[in-house]
């Protein structure tokens, strides 16, 4: 290779190095597939989900737990992967969240992950406080669903949190299939949620669907410069519950705004 490169023996071998992985590069980059487009989780989104999942796609027990993940995946920007196993009908109790790695307080829940993503301290908790209502709160839901698994016989320490009425775990692809399902049960694919979904929501509504005033005031308070602020809400320290709350409820206010605006308006009809 170096001599067909034209390469002699005072040439350093490093520059051999960087052409060819250069080279690699390029080859991968073109074979690589474009990225397909993210659809951001609203609050919106969210109550349409509930909605599809009320009109009967899916056992009560499996409805409550693709509605607490969901919840819980939004306000926790959670990649589902850290939480979730590759296969329904087996796990691994070392990367699986597991009701042992849960702490249900009165007005939180924290998660334990044994293995995030990024492998930091503050990365292994996901704290997710009690909302002003219970529609939308993670902690009402995770509560509900518990309830709901331990009268099935499917509760336990050492199961899977997210579990169907099957006894067979949620994994990312059943998760996903049952909400796109909820989402548009006449097939016409208007939406196709992803897992990324959920952790570009708050980052999305804050950037786009809020009003910029509230918005600066949330990155000043909390010393946020843009997205980072999904770091602040996935893992809020006591001293920083407030940047939950405020974030929470500034997101709750606005979606109650729209729809009082979407009800007021005439019919065209």
């Amino acid at each position: 290779m170096k001599f067909l490169l034209g390469f002699d023996s005072k040439n350093n071998e490093k520059d051999l190095e960087k052409i060819l992985l250069r080279g690699m590069e390029n080859i991968q980059s073109k074979t690589q597939k474009p990225k397909k487009k993210v659809t951001p989780v609203t609050l919106q989104i969210l109550e349409n989900i509930k909605k599809g999942l009320d009109s009967g796609i899916c056992s009560s027990c499996s409805k409550k737990s693709i509605w607490a993940l969901s919840l819980a995946a939004f306000w926790g920007l959670l990649r589902l992967g850290e939480i979730l196993p590759p296969h329904a009908e087996s796990f691994d109790k070392t990367t699986t969240l597991l009701w042992g790695d849960v702490e249900i307080n009165d007005d939180n829940v924290v998660f334990h992950l044994k293995s995030p993503k990024t492998k930091t301290i503050i990365s292994r908790e996901v704290v997710l406080y009690k909302l002003s209502g219970d529609f939308f709160c993670p902690v009402t839901s995770i509560k509900k669903l518990k309830k709901a698994l331990q009268k099935r016989g499917l509760w336990g320490e050492d199961l899977p949190v997210f579990m169907r009425a099957s006894g067979k775990s949620l994994t990312k692809s059943s998760f996903l299939k049952g909400l796109n399902t909820a989402l548009n049960p006449s097939k016409e694919n208007k939406i196709k949620l992803q897992g990324k979904s959920f952790r570009s929501g708050i980052p999305s509504i804050l950037d786009k669907n809020v009003e910029s005033t509230g918005k600066k005031v949330i990155q000043i308070l909390g010393r946020w410069k843009g997205p980072s602020y999904r770091c602040y809400i996935r893992n809020p320290v006591p001293e920083n519950r407030w940047i939950y709350e405020k974030i929470s409820d500034l997101l709750l206010k606005d979606f109650l705004r729209r729809h009082d605006i979407e009800d007021s308006e005439p019919d065209s009809g």
